[in-house]
């Protein structure tokens, strides 16, 4: 357990993923822990991470896109009321594992074509912001709200 959380909080840290995202499929698939137990760590796990993650970057004052967040928020509120209501039904758990997988395969062939990029141009804020890229950012907090919804079902059943 303890080199599963060395690598999930590596991951944790260097994505936006937390490391309980790790533990939960070890726990469940390798190690063979109840998926209740192991939910309950995983979250447990996360939610510790992502506080100080916070904390870090509140303290260290790193430079944060607060439009980016505030967008995202207010698409994500939907999202999980959608989600949890309306789409959570619609899945088997085992079609739920199968998303949670493909999430994580595609987040990771996402990184790393972006990061063989060496010196690519970063930005501190959103260059011309518009209300397309509002609704870019709205968007991607609903869509993003809803597989994390499901997701979270998965580990609760």
């Amino acid at each position: 357990m303890p080199l599963t959380m060395i690598f999930g909080a590596t991951i944790g840290g260097m994505t936006s993923e937390g490391g309980g995202a790790v533990a939960f499929p070890v726990m469940t698939f390798l190690l063979h822990i109840k998926p209740e137990d192991a939910r309950d760590f995983s979250l447990m796990i996360q939610s510790f991470g992502m506080t100080m993650a916070s904390f870090t970057i509140l303290f260290m004052r790193v430079k944060v896109e607060w439009r980016s967040i505030v967008f995202v928020s207010i698409g994500a509120i939907p999202g999980s009321i959608f989600g949890l209501e309306f789409l959570d039904n619609k899945f088997s758990a085992e079609q739920k594992k199968m998303f949670f997988v493909s999430i994580w395969s595609s987040f990771a062939v996402a990184l790393w074509i972006l990061n063989r990029e060496y010196k690519r141009k970063t930005f501190d804020h959103i260059p011309n912001f518009s209300p397309y890229k509002a609704f870019v950012l709205l968007a991607t907090g609903f869509v993003g709200e809803l597989a994390r919804k499901l997701l979270l079902r998965l580990r609760l059943s």
